[in-house]
């Protein structure tokens, strides 16, 4: 019977924690700015990168370089990308907190007017090559290393888009061409939704591990019962 109080007890813990979570959770707000960008088309990333997932922590690390052997593939197509370059924050990145939300909503830009398109599914993009199916968004802001903020202060980052549209940034933390000018290396990736089953692992929902808990204790008074 103890035994069935103390895992009850836990699984109301859970339940409060993440109730507690959500209540105290605190968000801010910098809007993107700019009205010209420079664009890439097609293969937006580098073949060797590490990417993070501001959300879950969860880590990508993937070298499709032609002297690694045998290459670590990256889970999406690498030449099917598109990274923006000039744009800015309006505002400075925080030095604590929960949740940073990227508005990309207010952007003064007649070249394309809504980024999010290319995050759902279906989106796709021309090269020099024809069209293809988009697998990601690539963002570098002039007056931010989103990978140094990201190493020093840690949170979820979400992008927010113009027709509702929401995502959760990976931060590219590292690159093989990270010394270069040009580097996308302290930007943040945007992935479509066609392909987040496979950058992103499943992990139970906080009510699916209250469950398990609350089914385990039942299981074990059913045993104590008998």
């Amino acid at each position: 019977m103890k035994k069935t109080i103390a895992l009850l007890a836990a699984a109301s813990l859970v339940l409060s924690g993440a109730v507690s979570a959500a209540e105290t959770e605190t968000t801010q707000t910098i809007y993107v700015k700019g009205d010209t960008q420079s664009n890439v088309v097609g293969a937006a990333l580098v073949p060797g990168g590490t990417l993070i997932n501001s959300d879950t922590g969860y880590v990508i690390v993937y070298d499709e370089n032609e002297t690694t052997i045998p290459p670590i593939e990256a889970p999406f197509d690498i030449e099917h990308g598109i990274r923006v370059k000039n744009y800015t924050l309006d505002g400075t990145l925080p030095t604590s907190g929960d949740k940073l939300v990227l508005d990309f909503t207010d952007l003064n830009d007649t070249y394309v007017s809504n980024w999010g398109y290319y995050l759902q599914d279906g989106a796709t993009a021309w090269n020099g090559d024809g069209e293809f199916e988009v697998d990601y968004v690539v963002f570098n802001f002039d007056n931010a290393d989103m990978a140094a903020w990201y190493s020093e202060t840690p949170m979820t980052v979400i992008g927010k888009f113009t027709g509702g549209v929401e995502a959760t940034a990976y931060i590219i933390s590292d690159t093989c061409d990270r010394t270069e000018n040009d580097s996308s290396y302290g930007g943040i990736v945007f992935f479509n939704e066609r392909v987040l089953p496979a950058v992103t692992p499943a992990v139970p929902e906080p009510g699916t591990a209250t469950l398990s808990l609350l089914a385990l204790a039942g299981l074990a008074a059913r045993r104590r019962r008998k």
